[in-house]
């Protein structure tokens, strides 16, 4: 209520008239929300189906490489030992964030940054 207030008399005092037609705008509640989905959700427009033709050999290529990925992760999770995805470390032209995290070897790091 005091944010609302606050905000109200700044704009107040930035108004020509010296008057305000802020209201004050109240988070729904979750039930509110539920319904406000369910009802967002029966409406036919919010899905479309659409059947997709792909080829035999594009399906076995598919199917083939899911099958070694699939492999690969249950023996690094097997392992205890994940991969890094390094094509990631400096996608947007600088180091990501957790780049010196990554990199320090399970040393620990204590900076402001990562606490």
């Amino acid at each position: 209520m005091a944010e609302f207030e606050g905000r109200r008399a700044e704009l107040i005092l930035k108004s020509k008239t010296g008057k305000s037609n802020a209201e004050r705008q109240l988070p729904e509640t979750d039930e509110e929300f539920q319904e406000r989905l369910a009802k967002k959700y029966s409406e036919p427009e919010m899905f479309h189906r659409e059947t997709l033709y792909i080829s035999r050999d594009s399906f076995e290529t598919l199917q083939a490489d899911l099958w070694e990925l699939t492999r690969a992760f249950l023996d690094a999770r097997r392992r205890g030992a994940f991969y890094s995805n390094t094509s990631f470390c400096f996608h947007y032209g600088r180091p990501c964030p957790y780049f010196p995290l990554c990199r320090s070897n399970g040393i620990q790091i204590l900076s402001r940054t990562y606490m």
